[in-house]
């Protein structure tokens, strides 16, 4: 399978979050839907039975691993990726399985312009003072 290189999977879904425009008709708007717990993945809980494709059903939008934590997925516009120690992000096949994911079907909220951000750090420090709190998934 070929990949292409990304920039750090933290980076790519924050510009995704106020760059994308993604967006889907179906009625669990709002919702976030996630399949296991990060506590089963602490307690070794590692293969899951969920394929991707189910996945898929439950938003377009979303981070999660694979069976036997084989790397980190990321989920824009629909399609998943598989991020490995590499760099690269791999395309995913929909019979692969995740034991932990969290997706929800993204929609825009608000739209705003970055100013004079030159570097990660100054982005970083942007984004984190639009936050109403650091204790709530923000898609």
């Amino acid at each position: 399978m070929k990949g292409f290189c990304l920039l750090p999977a933290v980076t790519f879904l924050v510009i995704a979050i106020f760059a994308s425009g993604c967006s889907n008709s179906q009625a669990n708007k709002e919702v976030l839907f996630q399949t296991s717990t990060f506590g089963a993945l602490l307690k070794g809980v590692y293969d899951g039975n969920m394929t991707f494709k189910e996945l898929k059903t439950h938003g377009d939008f979303g981070t999660g691993t694979f069976n036997s934590l084989d790397g980190e997925m990321a989920e824009l516009a629909g399609e998943f990726y598989q991020m490995k120690a590499d760099g690269v992000a791999y395309p995913v096949d929909d019979s692969m399985k995740t034991p932990f994911a969290a997706v929800t079907f993204f929609e825009v909220d608000e739209s705003l312009v970055l100013g004079n951000v030159s570097d990660y750090n100054q982005l970083e420090q942007y984004l984190d003072s639009l936050l109403p709190t650091e204790n709530i998934f923000m898609p």
